[in-house]
């Protein structure tokens, strides 16, 4: 990315010139065809920040409910938000775990709005890790298991979980960890949804893929280290 920049540039550049009304390349019946090749070399390489949430309110038996969001608790690797609205305080509260796999909670932006309704909702919000400062230290399987916990005990009891695609079997080995401590804050129900806990049960090229090389080819071919500027 760093390596292309100077050409996202030059593309900006160029969109510019072919844009501008006051420029004798955007008089050219060709304009708009250097405009739009620029535009996606541009919009291929832009670094994108988190999309808004884009949730102000929400919709009860034909009565609209303002919602405002703001973190429960928060963390360097991500906070846990939480969707309030007048009239959740009794409402079943759940706690979506959202996927820490390249892209952003917002993803799930149409799962909150359809539990809102009748819900109290929470979600984890995950951080960019490409910018998350090396000082607040490592983030492995146990450091993602033990925020989890926090966030659930932040909750309390009565709560409901669900895992949607990659956080599905760490939501369980969390879960199964607190039902074995016999910790009070257990959740109540667990729900895993398009998430890889048998991946032999129904097996895909990525399956496949997995079966046939050894964790040390994955080690060498898919694990690399944070290039500069990150």
């Amino acid at each position: 990315r760093a390596m292309l920049e100077p050409m996202r540039m030059m593309a900006q550049g160029l969109r510019g010139a072919f844009n501008h009304p006051f420029t004798s390349p955007a008089l050219s019946p060709f304009a708009k065809t250097f405009d739009a090749g620029a535009e996606l070399i541009e919009d291929v390489l832009r670094r994108r920040g988190k999309p808004d949430w884009e949730i102000r309110d929400c919709e009860i038996d034909g009565e609209t409910w303002p919602v405002t969001i703001e973190p429960a608790v928060r963390s360097p690797f991500g906070d846990l938000l939480h969707f309030r609205r007048a009239g959740a305080e009794n409402a079943p509260k759940v706690l979506i775990v959202a996927p820490m796999s390249g892209h952003f909670a917002t993803l799930l932006r149409s799962t909150v709005r359809g539990m809102l309704p009748g819900h109290d909702v929470y979600i984890t919000d995950w951080a960019d890790m490409a910018v998350t400062p090396l000082h607040h230290g490592d983030f492995g399987l146990d450091e993602y298991i033990d925020l989890l916990m926090t966030f659930i005990r932040h909750l309390g009891p009565d709560l409901h979980v669900v895992a949607v695609c990659q956080p599905a079997p760490i939501v369980l080995a969390t879960v199964a960890l607190m039902a074995a401590e016999k910790d009070r804050a257990t959740p109540r129900t667990m729900t895993l949804m398009g998430g890889p806990i048998d991946p032999a049960a129904a097996p895909t090229v990525v399956t496949e893929l997995a079966r046939q090389r050894s964790l040390a080819w994955f080690k060498s071919h898919c694990v690399s280290q944070v290039p500069l500027f990150y």
